[in-house]
């Protein structure tokens, strides 16, 4: 009777030590580089690359507007929503991208910078609060 008991007091032990590891090794591992941060808005890389890819990154709250300059001429931005839906598709041409806050509500965003030298694809996620 004594070893019946141990044995479900470690299967209940290792039930619950499982319970404690709820997150995925990814998510975990997963860091996040705040390259804007503002009362209004936040705007978060997940890459070195990416990272490297934006060499100044603000929030101008005069003029309403999330600022960019890039290392490279981007020729497009593509835009989706937190359902993954694309909302804007918007034509660039140029290293230095600004962006008016007035098209995008309260939410999470998740833009694409293709760029045409390398045509390579940077990623940032805006969350504006």
């Amino acid at each position: 009777m004594g070893r019946t008991i141990s044995i479900w007091a470690v299967c209940l032990t290792l039930v619950l030590a499982g319970f404690s590891f709820n997150t995925t090794p990814e998510e975990h591992d997963k860091e996040v580089f705040k390259i804007v941060e503002s009362e209004i808005l936040t705007v978060v890389v997940n890459t070195d690359e990416d990272l490297r890819f934006f060499l100044k990154a603000e929030y101008d709250e005069t003029e309403n507007e999330i600022k960019f300059l890039t290392r490279e001429a981007t020729t497009q931005i593509r835009v989706y929503n937190n359902l993954g839906a694309m909302v804007y598709l918007l034509p660039v041409g140029t290293d230095h991208v600004s962006l008016g806050k007035s098209l995008f509500q309260k939410g999470e965003y998740v833009f694409n910078f293709d760029t045409e030298i390398d045509r390579q694809m940077y990623t940032s996620r805006l969350m504006v609060h």
